[in-house]
């Protein structure tokens, strides 16, 4: 596409180009084809042109402002040429990430580009990426040679600046003006129907430049902390209990897709926990991705409407800060406190996040053994148990267990079944038969972990809460109407006598109500929204003053924890120098361990988990430490 664009703009003459008519008409050129892509429909894009004529016309201002840049150049079909090209770049990336995933592109999403190594095998087979490398190279060597061929020519600074001050006018004053335009501030934080309404550019821009929480209208601190004086929560029967958590990825009550005419019910386990425990439907803020916003929500208790259009609170907030949740709660009790995710460590710089938020410990892929794949290289989920089981074993106090899972994770084959695999939906029945039934064999496996779980808290002789509900649904066009794609199911499961309340929720809400069936008060969004009735402009003040504003209301403001990767560290019972060698004995080596001497990371080499070796000596004094070695060969100290 960006080479075809190259070939005709050489063939243009400069002037008709930048004319006025010239430069509107590409603008307008672009968002047709970026819409096209969007809504990978011609259908749909003239839908939105008719139906949305104000939020069109508003679009194409935000892309003529980008296209300003041209006459500030020297070489302006060049630069017309690498701008057009950035818009239809991200426009075919945001339809490629709608097909595989179904939630549209935003910012965070390429700041996370440095995790596409490990990404990209998982959704494309190597002849694809193949496909992608080639094309990239391409296009790079054509905007190389075409810019070589551009021949410099005269700035045309007056008349960029004319055309930047009357677009940048429209793109201020429409706002104020135009109700389906203003209307953007009044979303949900569902990003499929924001993109769908208000178009590509102007919620990919809105990505861009809204972070963090709009201060509410009449805002005052001195008056928040008078309104939070009547927030009582009774906790006077409170019970001790362990609480584990797991988030389920992919993971719902298929059996509600009536459409698909199941054979058999492959998550039997949850569907008898449902009936007999609190449960209900459960409204999550994402779908076909964006796990570590489900988590958010679930350990802050805040909710992502509040923030900017696709931001990742693990991202732009809680790198740099904490924030009271669950785990912070937990630990004010003297519990222990244990992240497990069979996933890489840095993966949404989880190591940093699961710290600021108050966890002791964090299991990650990297620190487990023996761990099985599925056919598309997730790990499984059965792999968490006898992390839980452990982490309950060796802490002495109580324990809090967030165990987040991976096994659902798309890309969903459309190839046919292995032989070992259970046929859920006939043959004939769906178009994408093949990745609904593998994805229903996932299902089944995560249902048979659900079961080996729950049997486990069942026979403990200490009080267990156990609460499991997933995190999205998966990235499959199943016929759901669009309020149903954003619902999946929770249960909370006890092993000893509490009340039973079967009622739908808000992902956000599900914290709260996990502490109140223990009576438990929680932090101070979880006394909100037990409190009835829930204030919503008070929690719209809360969430404020944590995340944009001086904290008044955060008491108390912890600093971050001291969190180890792995339940069993490393221990060194002997050291030998050979002339080109150091060789450690010692206990719980893994394959991912790295030695740290005086902070500088040697090549290790693990034999064993009682042996492991690199090259090298050293004299005089010196410290041993250890690291793991992550994601694009991150090296993340064990002892954070």
């Amino acid at each position: 596409m960006i080479v075809l664009i190259c070939i005709i703009m050489k063939n243009l003459s400069t002037k008709k180009l930048i004319s006025f008519t010239g430069w509107m008409m590409i603008s307008v050129g672009l968002v047709l084809l970026i819409e096209l892509l969007n809504r990978r429909s011609m259908l749909g894009m003239i839908q939105f042109t008719l139906q949305n004529p104000m939020v069109f016309f508003y679009n194409a201002c935000l892309v003529a402002l980008s296209l300003t840049l041209v006459f500030f150049t020297k070489r302006q079909k060049y630069t017309l040429t690498l701008v057009s090209g950035i818009w239809i770049a991200l426009g075919i990336i945001n339809m490629v990430i709608r097909t595989f995933r179904m939630t549209p592109l935003t910012l965070d999403d390429v700041q996370f580009i440095s995790n596409i190594a490990t990404i990209m095998p998982l959704y494309l087979r190597p002849t694809q990426i193949m496909l992608v490398i080639g094309a990239s190279i391409l296009v790079l060597v054509a905007l190389v040679v075409f810019f070589v061929k551009t021949k410099p020519q005269q700035r045309l600074i007056k008349m960029g600046f004319v055309r930047f001050g009357i677009v940048l006018g429209l793109v201020l004053s429409i706002p104020n003006i135009s109700l389906s335009v203003a209307r953007f501030d009044e979303t949900d934080g569902n990003l499929k129907t924001t993109y769908d309404e208000f178009g590509f550019a102007y919620s990919f821009v809105r990505s861009v430049i809204s972070k963090g929480v709009k201060k509410p209208s009449g805002f005052d601190e001195e008056a928040l902390l008078k309104m939070l004086e009547n927030i009582k929560v009774d906790s006077t029967y409170a019970k001790d209990a362990n609480v584990i958590v797991v988030q389920l990825e992919s993971f719902f009550d298929v059996t509600r897709l009536s459409h698909l005419n199941l054979t058999t019910n492959p998550i039997p386990t949850f569907t008898q926990l449902k009936q007999q425990y609190s449960s209900g439907q459960l409204l999550v803020p994402t779908i076909g991705g964006g796990t570590a916003n489900s988590e958010f929500e679930f350990l802050t208790s805040m909710k992502l409407a509040y923030f900017g259009v696709g931001e990742y609170p693990y991202k732009t907030v809680l790198r740099d800060q904490t924030l009271p949740s669950l785990v912070s709660y937990f630990n004010q009790l003297s519990y222990s406190t244990t992240a497990i995710h069979n996933h890489v460590a840095n993966f949404y710089a989880r190591h940093v996040v699961y710290k600021n938020l108050g966890f002791n410990h964090f299991v990650s892929l990297e620190t487990m053994k023996d761990v099985s794949t599925t056919p598309m290289g997730w790990a499984k989920d059965i792999h968490l148990i006898p992390y839980i089981q452990e982490a309950m074993s060796k802490s002495s106090v109580k324990d809090f267990i967030f165990a987040v899972s991976v096994q659902g994770h798309g890309e969903y084959p459309h190839d046919p079944l292995n032989d070992w695999m259970i046929e859920y939906v006939p043959s004939s029945d769906e178009k994408n038969m093949n990745q609904i039934n593998f994805f229903l064999n996932q299902l089944h496996e995560m249902d048979q972990m659900i079961a080996v779980l729950n049997a486990w808290v069942q026979s403990h002789d200490e009080p267990i809460m156990l609460v499991l509900y997933g995190d999205h649904l998966p990235g499959i066009e199943f016929d759901l109407d669009s309020n149903q794609e954003y619902l999946t199911d929770y249960v909370i499961v006890t092993n000893f006598e509490t009340k039973i309340v079967k009622e739908n929720l808000e992902l956000s809400q599900l914290g709260a109500r996990a502490l109140s069936l223990l009576q438990q008060p929680g932090t101070l969004i979880h006394q909100l929204q037990q409190v009835s009735p829930y204030d919503k402009e008070l929690a719209h003040w809360v969430h404020y003053d944590w995340i944009m504003g001086n904290k008044v209301s955060m008491d108390p403001v912890f600093q971050p924890m001291v969190m180890n990767l792995g339940l069993s560290h490393p221990r060194i019972n002997s050291i030998r120098f050979t002339t080109e060698h150091v060789i450690l004995e010692g206990q719980n080596f893994l394959p991912s361990h790295v030695v740290m001497i005086n902070g500088k990371a040697y090549n290790t080499l693990v034999i064993s988990d009682t042996l492991m070796m690199f090259e090298g000596s050293y004299e005089g004094e010196y410290k041993i430490e250890f690291a793991i070695r992550s994601d694009n060969n991150e090296l993340i100290m064990i002892k954070q």
